[in-house]
């Protein structure tokens, strides 16, 4: 939950300084830039952080989730109920009993 939240974060700090809506950067790149990025900040460690920040704030506004309207499906079950029972014991156990 802590790594997903720091994700977040680096995200609406990427938004925010590019004007763009939080939710229209994605998640998946924010991880992608952050993995490709982390070997680099550790070379920095001691020296200043603030133009490594800048730029992993900038990598992660490059991937844009695009405008998807209509994109919500109904919550429904897709399949019909079977006719049949779960199975409530190894199959093997199962198969003695039928």
């Amino acid at each position: 939950m802590l790594a997903y939240n720091l994700i977040r974060t680096l995200m609406w700090d990427a938004a925010d300084r590019k004007r763009l809506q939080p939710l229209r950067l994605s998640f998946k790149g924010t991880i992608q830039e952050m993995r490709a990025l982390w070997p680099h900040s550790s070379a920095r460690a001691g020296k200043d952080m603030t133009a490594f920040y800048e730029a992993l704030l900038r990598a992660i506004t490059y991937h844009k989730v695009p405008l998807r309207p209509g994109r919500t499906e109904p919550r429904l079950r897709k399949r019909r109920p079977k006719n049949y029972s779960l199975l409530g014991a190894p199959r093997h156990e199962c198969r003695r009993q039928s």
